[in-house]
């Protein structure tokens, strides 16, 4: 919205301050006034248990990052540019494992790919995507395919159909335009989504923890381990700084990427992309290709859904997990009863989704440059969930008026990290819309907020609805952040699966993972239905 206001940057600014420069901040003093100083900090980076967390952190984050391009290029391909049955419904349901939380992928590869399953027993090399590097890869690629889908088909459906109509009528080959037209045109956004995936799959917890067990420890494992069970907050805080490092050159260059981006929306782009049929060898091989991964995206979720209603020992329907999460009682795994979990996800997530949306929607609708609000935006990305937890609990776990609210810390994490999406997709929306019609509300005597209000946001609406819809998924299925500022009264459902596990108790595990997975579905289907109502009305 070109006649904005600057200061609506400034919620956007001063809660990243409070909130994520103070935190680290906090963490960098840590890493260098331990009883050892600056000789404390290089020794906890050099010891051999750091060394080798970090170069198995970069080692997996690349594999895991080449694997997701390599599957969802072509996936991104196929939704663009072929038209087959159910087109349509696996877009939209590819957007399930991305919004998956990770302990939950986790525990749907751990039942369907462990040791006690049917499958494996069946086949039993599978049982290589269950555990150690292979298993930590596919499971990365699970929730990382579609992300490289989305961005690729989006890429693809921008490019000005006139050009590839041109290039047809000049006689040019299905290869040769691939080359000379479409391949460009998705390298820098497929460059901004591998940076992504890379960051992720960087800072990834859950999945490692479960899937790789010991032998497989990224640096975010050993934040935990030092701050939460060694209490050695000077060599989790080292430990931190020093991923924050190697992670801030990489944001950087994402922001830069993103920057660039958005500078190439046009408003009304994707309406018209030319999609042909898909017929003879090569519909065979987009429908096999399609299927092989609907059913790779739906079998760890099926496999949770069933696990959950089997008795462990008699292999029979059981609803006694069922009768467990209903009970009032205190849950001896968790200290509080199953139920007191779900409610908090929803709580805290809700909260926090608002928190970000308002604060994100400020933002986009400032008058700043680009480059102000992605750098504000993307900051966040450059510090891991642990790393966050860490300096929020340092700093406010004990200061007025979060001693006594210390779930806020909770509801406050997961907002720092739904801001990145949130201005992302508002960003987005809000470019698409045709300035001729900001114009013409300006003609009629609105001033900026009026145009924004009856004209930008009506238009906007489906990319708001997504932006909260994302914002939801990121608090229901935060996992380490959670795990390091919760206390037994704070449980998540993440936390409680988590526990859950511990205890070897799969089927309630399993149980709380399909709630989680159905809280999720709830909230993007009702984000959706909500934006295509204010469509309507706009």
């Amino acid at each position: 919205m070109e006649r904005g206001r600057g200061w609506l940057v400034l919620p956007l600014l001063l809660f990243l301050v409070a909130f994520l420069l103070f935190p680290v901040s906090r963490v960098l003093v840590d890493a260098f006034s331990g009883p050892y100083g600056v000789i404390g900090f290089i020794r906890a980076v050099t010891k051999s248990y750091s060394v080798r967390a970090f170069k198995f952190s970069l080692y997996q984050a690349l594999l895991s990052t080449a694997l997701s391009v390599a599957l969802g290029y072509p996936a991104g391909y196929i939704v663009a540019r072929y038209d087959f049955p159910g087109r349509r419904v696996f877009r939209s349901l590819s957007l399930v494992p991305f919004a998956a939380p990770s302990i939950v992928v986790a525990v749907g590869f751990s039942v369907l790919f462990g040791h006690r399953s049917p499958l494996v027993r069946l086949l039993p090399p599978l049982r290589m995507l269950g555990e150690g590097l292979t298993g930590i890869l596919a499971a990365h690629a699970f929730y990382n395919i579609p992300l490289v889908l989305h961005v690729v088909s989006s890429s693809l459906e921008r490019i000005d159909p006139e050009i590839e109509e041109a290039s047809i009528v000049l006689g040019d080959s299905s290869l040769r335009r691939f080359l000379r037209i479409e391949l460009p045109q998705t390298l820098h956004a497929l460059a901004a989504a591998s940076l992504l995936t890379f960051l992720y799959c960087f800072t990834s917890f859950a999945v490692p923890m479960v899937i790789g067990g010991m032998a497989y420890r990224t640096v975010e494992i050993e934040i935990y381990s030092n701050y939460k069970v060694y209490i050695n907050y000077q060599a989790a805080a080292s430990l931190a700084i020093a991923q924050l490092v190697t992670l801030t050159g990489v944001t950087a260059l994402y922001a830069r990427l993103a920057i660039e981006r958005g500078a190439l929306i046009e408003p009304g782009y994707g309406e018209r992309a030319l999609v042909r049929k898909a017929r003879g060898l090569v519909g065979a091989v987009v429908l096999l290709y399609v299927a092989c991964l609907a059913l790779f995206f739906a079998s760890p979720l099926l496999a949770l859904s069933a696990t959950a209603f089997t008795n462990p020992y008699t292999g029979g329907f059981s609803l006694e997990a069922v009768t467990r999460l209903v009970s009032p009682f205190p849950d001896p795994a968790l200290g509080v009863p199953l139920f007191l979990a779900i409610l908090n996800s929803l709580f805290y997530s809700t909260l926090a989704a608002l928190i970000a949306l308002c604060i994100s929607a400020m933002a986009v609708v400032s008058k700043v440059s680009r480059w102000v609000k992605v750098t504000l935006a993307t900051a966040p990305l450059a510090v891991s969930p642990a790393v966050l937890a860490l300096g929020l609990h340092r700093v406010y776990a004990r200061a007025w008026p979060f001693e006594n609210a210390e779930w806020f810390l909770i509801v406050t994490s997961y907002a720092v990290m739904a801001v990145p999406l949130t201005v992302s997709v508002l960003d987005v929306g809000l470019a698409r819309v045709a300035p001729e019609l900001i114009e013409a509300a300006y003609t009629l005597g609105d001033d900026w907020l009026g145009a924004l209000i009856k004209v930008g946001l009506p238009l906007a609406s489906s990319a708001l609805a997504s932006a909260l819809a994302l914002s939801l998924s990121v608090g229901l299925g935060e996992f380490t952040a959670t795990l390091l500022l919760t206390r037994p009264e704070y449980t998540t459902m993440t936390v409680a699966v988590y526990k859950l596990l511990g205890a070897r108790r799969f089927q309630d595990a399993s149980l709380m993972s399909v709630l989680l997975m159905c809280c999720e579905a709830l909230a993007f289907l009702f984000s959706q239905r909500w934006g295509e109502r204010l469509e309507r009305r706009g």
